[in-house]
């Protein structure tokens, strides 16, 4: 494969049972989907791209999605078995690198050479970002989510790192699902409590322990519980949905 194009970036898919796919993205704007099951040859081709592809990468919620970005100005939205893009962005300037959230499998972020960093999220709009920023005189290339806090970090070409907040729309997007996810469990909790049958015990006063006080807990450990979050079973399943849901609306059968 390598004598017909020259890789430039790959990622390998981390969802159970699709561990040994991974995307090779080469400097001819082609991408190739690839096993590590089958040695000397692809499984299939996307053309989407016109010039070196940068970075791919597979959703961390859906195990059939990756994105893809180029110094041909675009981002590109794809599935492993549909051979043109879902989803494209134009940028107006070559894509450095691009980086799903680990808060959300619908947001994800993007840098340019020209000192651009976007945010899109493709639940509230598939045609433009929903937060941007612009550092002119930063050529970044390179952009990554912490998974316990609310930041993310960026490399320029002059080789400088910087730590940066996530906006407030991009925040409001991530404690919105957390809102619902709280509302739905107590949704839950409640429709069982009054599925039981409603009995009255009197206790004696003495056997009534009394309330006990609870501290308050610090910025640490709600950090702790955020980084818990991302493993639980039902979030991955939550975050799954959303994906499952935006590619029906987009008519794509396979989900």
């Amino acid at each position: 494969m390598f004598g017909n194009a020259g890789g430039m970036c790959f990622d390998f898919n981390k969802h159970k049972g699709f561990e040994h796919l991974f995307v090779l993205g080469t400097e001819e704007g082609l991408i190739y989907l690839c096993s590590a099951k089958h040695r000397g040859h692809y499984i299939q081709i996307f053309e989407g791209h016109s010039m070196g592809v940068y970075t791919v990468s597979w959703n961390p919620y859906h195990e059939k999605i990756f994105l893809s970005c180029s110094a041909d100005w675009t981002i590109k939205i794809w599935h492993y078995r549909t051979a043109q893009p879902l989803i494209i962005f134009d940028m107006q300037n070559p894509v450095g690198d691009v980086s799903w959230s680990p808060w959300c499998s619908t947001i994800f972020g993007a840098v340019t050479v020209q000192g651009d960093i976007k945010f899109f999220d493709l639940n509230q709009n598939r045609k433009s970002a929903i937060y941007e920023k612009k550092f002119p005189d930063h050529i970044i290339n390179h952009i990554a989510f912490n998974y316990s806090e609310y930041v993310f970090i960026t490399g320029d070409e002059k080789g400088r790192v910087r730590l940066w907040k996530m906006s407030e729309n991009v925040r409001n997007t991530v404690d919105k699902k957390d809102e619902e996810a709280a509302k739905e469990a107590e949704k839950k909790q409640n429709a069982q409590k009054s599925a039981l049958p409603e009995t009255k015990v009197n206790l004696p006063r003495n056997l009534i322990a009394a309330p006990s006080k609870t501290k308050k807990k610090t910025d640490g450990m709600k950090m702790d519980n955020k980084s818990l979050m991302l493993k639980s079973d039902n979030f991955k399943k939550m975050e799954k949905d959303r994906v499952i849901d935006l590619l029906r609306l987009l008519d794509v059968t396979d989900v």
